[in-house]
């Protein structure tokens, strides 16, 4: 074989094997989608039924976001209290989900009577406004819709990791959108779905910090009527606590949400219990470990809104 054959020889090979590899690569990329779709397509829940949001993904690539915010006031044994809902339509591109909403609505439910209050185009306000971009997480036979988008000063991802580390999730948790399935034992979760920026707060090894003083702030939350009590602790980010993240300690009523945090310390606010004057004393120690193993049986209950068709 002179020059010239072995050079077209050669190129007929290289074109062959791209074209292997181009077929596998789109075989494996439509079986990765076909699996997200299975996934993502249906109804995810955050919160319960009297306070919380249902959110429908449909396979037409367009959604249905439901937020129910009932009163505890019962008459004739009929619910009470509003109903916001976002229509639009989504993108999915591998893991990520992005909202184009398109349409509002709002229903006052009076029992037997329900009264559309709104109903026209979309538009950003305080009671309309919705998260626009998701991750998708999957762990323990759940599907998580996770937003980065800040909710007062934290996010889905912070919340979900505080869940993580003290075993609470895959069972059932507020405060993010879920998926869930029926299953009696959590399997590992893998960390490569967790964005780079929101890692860090996912646990591997535990967490120590002791109490350094208890500052006179107190915060007031007038809504609960309970009251706040700041402390300031000795560890910050080198010893792996952030902002956003929640310690406990052995007492009662004494998880501790940390609101800022340098490299050597920290200050968190802690909730006051009944009938105590203070909860912490220096030097006592304050934790937060990854107990994502926990053993849970899901018991059946089936998340189910008020009986309203739209």
């Amino acid at each position: 074989m002179n020059f010239n054959g072995f050079m077209k020889y050669s190129f007929c090979i290289v074109v062959l094997f791209c074209f292997l590899i181009s077929c596998g690569s789109g075989n494996h990329t439509a079986k990765y989608q076909d699996k997200i779709d299975s996934l993502t397509i249906g109804s995810f829940i955050e919160g319960m039924s009297d306070l919380g949001v249902e959110f429908q993904l449909n396979k037409d690539e367009t959604f249905i976001y439901r937020r129910f915010i009932y009163t505890d006031v019962i008459q004739d044994s009929m619910p009470r209290g509003s109903i916001y809902i976002v229509t639009g339509e989504y993108n999915r591109r591998r893991n990520r989900i992005v909202l184009n909403p398109k349409a509002y609505k709002e229903i006052q439910d009076w029992g037997e009577s329900i009264i559309e209050t709104r109903n026209g185009k979309y538009y950003e306000s305080d009671s309309t406004a919705i998260k626009r971009r998701y991750h998708i997480v999957v762990w323990s036979g759940n599907t998580y819709l996770l937003s980065s988008e800040p909710d007062m000063d934290y996010n889905d991802f912070i919340e979900f990791a505080n869940n993580y580390n003290k075993g609470y999730d895959p069972s059932w948790r507020l405060g993010y959108l879920a998926k869930r399935e029926c299953l009696k034992k959590s399997t590992p979760l893998d960390l490569k779905q967790i964005p780079s920026e929101w890692k860090p707060y996912f646990l591997t090894s535990e967490v120590k910090v002791v109490v350094d003083k208890m500052t006179n702030k107190i915060l007031f939350d007038s809504l609960s009527k309970t009251y706040w009590y700041e402390y300031q602790l000795k560890g910050g980010i080198k010893k792996q606590v952030r902002k956003g993240m929640i310690l406990y300690g052995a007492k009662r009523c004494s998880d501790l949400l940390i609101t800022e945090s340098t490299r050597s310390s920290s200050k968190g606010y802690v909730y006051l219990c009944p009938s105590r004057q203070n909860i912490y004393e220096v030097g006592d120690t304050l934790k937060a470990s990854q107990d994502a193993f926990i053993d849970f049986l899901c018991k059946g209950k089936k998340f189910k809104f008020f009986s309203i068709s739209f």
